[in-house]
């Protein structure tokens, strides 16, 4: 990602998906699918997340941060490679810690 487009994706989105808190300003987006996994810097691709979430992110993985969260754009994507199962759908439907309405920023 260009200098610019790291400024104007954290203009757009200035707080962590996971939690809502505001991230630091020099915080880059975090790739769901790694650029070498052949991840893009297109924003389905991206989200902001504090230091806490954005560690946390790496250790549980992709499946297990949209289920606990209820983000939208890691179970889209993994949607979208068919790993997805209906188990991991009735999981991320009963998550509990915040609502999908609370957590604006996770459901866009």
């Amino acid at each position: 990602m260009s200098k610019e487009q790291i400024y104007d994706y954290m203009d757009r989105f200035p707080r962590c998906a996971a939690c809502g808190n505001f991230v630091s300003p020099w915080f880059q987006p975090h790739h769901w699918v790694t650029k070498g996994a052949g991840g893009s810097d297109e924003d389905e691709n991206l989200d902001r997340l504090c230091k806490k979430h954005h560690g946390e992110a790496h250790y549980i993985g992709i499946k297990e941060m949209a289920v606990k969260y209820g983000l939208g754009k890691p179970r889209e994507i993994l949607k979208n490679r068919g790993t997805w199962t209906d188990g991991d759908e009735q999981r991320y439907q009963s998550a509990s810690r915040f609502s999908k309405a609370d957590n604006k920023e996770g459901a866009r």
